[in-house]
């Protein structure tokens, strides 16, 4: 049983109830913006997850040396099945953030350093070894699965009520030299704090 805050905690935590609910709002509408089409149906899973990845450049700081140049591109490596791949490359054309196109591949490949890798559920079977392959460079691992953040990811797309929701682990992100946006987490449950 919990205890009812006083009337001053209450008015205090409408705002701030409140602040986080415009906050959502505005994250909601950026990450479905590039989906939604009067004239579709509700967006796939595929969709859904590619809009985020899509998305995380905006809330994500890479340290300084990360990139070539200022107009080298973000790469962002989907070790899945194609489903999520087709829908980012479909849903990436053509897009830039801060001047940095975005490339898309399907592999970790020689000579490419990803600054985003997306691995699937599918593939669990060797996320330990996926996560492990890049232990010391700056790079934002999103996955799904119960095993995910025990691999050492970052970010997991957690399927809660038919609907995926965001889980943190922030002491991973601080081994990989990442800052996420106090907007990212304030829409994210956060699993792991780093300590203070």
């Amino acid at each position: 049983m919990t205890n009812l805050p006083d009337s001053s905690t209450k008015m205090q935590s409408a705002g701030e109830l409140r602040a986080r609910a415009w906050v959502v709002a505005v994250l909601c509408a950026i990450f479905w913006i590039q989906l939604a089409d009067a004239s579709t149906a509700a967006p796939s899973e595929d969709q859904v997850k590619a809009a985020f990845l899509l998305n995380f450049p905006k809330y994500v700081d890479w340290p300084q040396g990360s990139f070539a140049d200022a107009s080298s591109p973000i790469v962002i490596t989907v070790v899945a099945d194609k489903g999520v791949e087709n829908e980012l490359r479909l849903i990436a054309d053509g897009k830039t953030f801060n001047g940095r196109p975005m490339q898309i591949v399907a592999t970790i490949e020689a000579g490419v350093a990803p600054h985003i890798v997306f691995i699937d559920a599918s593939r669990n079977r060797r996320l330990g070894e996926s996560i492990r392959n890049l232990c010391g460079q700056s790079v934002l691992t999103v996955g799904e699965g119960d095993d995910f953040f025990d691999a050492g990811g970052i970010i997991r797309l957690a399927r809660r009520d038919r609907k995926i929701r965001l889980e943190i682990d922030l002491v991973q992100a601080d081994a990989a030299g990442l800052k996420l946006s106090s907007k990212l987490l304030a829409v994210s449950d956060v699993v792991r704090r780093r300590n203070r």
